[in-house]
């Protein structure tokens, strides 16, 4: 990345940021368990791996302007880009010292998230005809979007007749939005030596946002098709 700084005499400062990071993250666990039930050993063995890879784009300024002696303004924004690749998968299997293998569970996971957010923060000040009279201006504005698809399957093969055999795959679309934002206009007039004036005005808004859809696959079109409405909001 870089960071560029630009001074213009007195009256005019400037600022340019930008960074791009990737990261990529993989794990292995390996994990076996034994519990001792009087004759019986019951066992279980997994394994999990995950590899995760993260890119995020950041950018950022600064403008700060004095005309003159009497205004001020400032004004920073700031954006982001990020989207992370997930891909995991686990491995389980439970046995005992007389049935070499009671069940296995295999599955994969894919996830893909996005992440957009942009915010700016601005001020206007100016001092007014009288002394201690001054009039301030502040704006601040933040959105944030978020989206991920998932995909999970889990394929579970019993050879008991305790445990019935299952074979789960589902996706789940998940987007939440949370914006804000807020405008205030603030006066000071000095009515005397001792004392001072201040009116201030000030709006405020927000919304949030959220919701998720989860299918499972239908086995005979092979398409997520199949709404599961206790798994979604």
């Amino acid at each position: 990345g870089f960071n560029i700084n630009n001074d213009y005499g007195t009256r005019l400062k400037t600022n340019l940021v930008y960074f791009y990071t990737n990261t990529n993250t993989k794990r292995e666990n390996k994990h076996l368990s034994e519990q001792m039930l009087t004759d019986t050993i019951l066992s279980s063995s997994s394994q999990n791996t995950s590899d995760r890879n993260e890119y995020k784009h950041t950018l950022g300024g600064l403008i700060e302007w004095k005309p003159d002696t009497l205004n001020r303004f400032r004004y920073e924004p700031k954006l982001n880009f990020q989207s992370n690749n997930i891909l995991s998968g686990t491995q389980i299997i439970n046995f005992n010292n007389f049935i070499p293998k009671l069940y296995e569970s295999i599955g994969d996971n894919i996830q893909q998230t996005k992440n957009t957010s942009f915010s700016h923060n601005f001020s206007f000040y100016r001092k007014l005809k009288k002394k201690g009279e001054s009039m301030n201006i502040n704006h601040n504005l933040a959105l944030n979007e978020n989206a991920s698809d998932a995909f999970s399957n889990n394929n579970l093969t019993s050879y008991t007749d305790d445990i019935p055999s299952s074979l789960l795959s589902r996706f789940a679309d998940q987007h939440t939005n949370n914006h804000s934002g807020n405008l205030s206009v603030n006066y000071n007039y000095p009515v005397s030596k001792k004392i001072r004036a201040e009116i201030t005005i000030d709006s405020r808004f927000s919304s949030n946002n959220e919701f998720l859809k989860t299918f499972d696959r239908n086995p005979t079109t092979d398409v997520y098709d199949i709404f599961l409405a206790n798994q979604s909001s």
